[in-house]
């Protein structure tokens, strides 16, 4: 005996009669989580539940032409001052420094060596304000 199958049927075509009887019925209804919030348990655990292999993007790249779109999509889109100050200092990588408390040097590498920093953490100082740096 052959098991009968549960769920919707994939593929499946809706008359357009049976649509608008579903439609008539739901109208009007609340969505039964309208009103109320995940709990920070469960919005932990559904984090969990999505990480690495589970993600749908894992292990994928969105193509040349997708990103386009998301481009185009976030182009003339008003940033706020804190998203500002975020990408300012993820530049800080790319900008050319030309001296760091009043010393010339040719890169942030370079004037991590002189003060015997790891880079990262001259990174941080000068994101504090404890380094004064001038770029080119």
């Amino acid at each position: 005996m052959e098991k009968k199958k549960r769920g919707r049927k994939k593929g499946y075509k809706v008359s357009e009669e049976t649509k608008a009887k579903l439609s008539a019925i739901n109208k009007g209804k609340e969505s039964p989580m309208a009103g109320k919030k995940h709990t920070a348990e469960s919005l932990k655990k559904n984090s969990e539940k999505h990480l690495g292999v589970a993600n749908h993007m894992y292990g994928k790249e969105h193509t040349a032409a997708t990103k386009e779109k998301l481009s185009a999509a976030m182009a003339g889109r008003p940033k706020t001052e804190e998203a500002r100050e975020k990408i300012r200092l993820g530049n800080l990588n790319r900008r050319k420094v030309k001296s760091v408390d009043g010393l010339p040097f040719k890169s942030i590498a370079a004037a991590a060596r002189h003060f015997n920093l790891t880079t990262p953490c001259l990174r941080a100082r000068i994101r504090r304000g404890a380094v004064k740096v001038e770029y080119y």
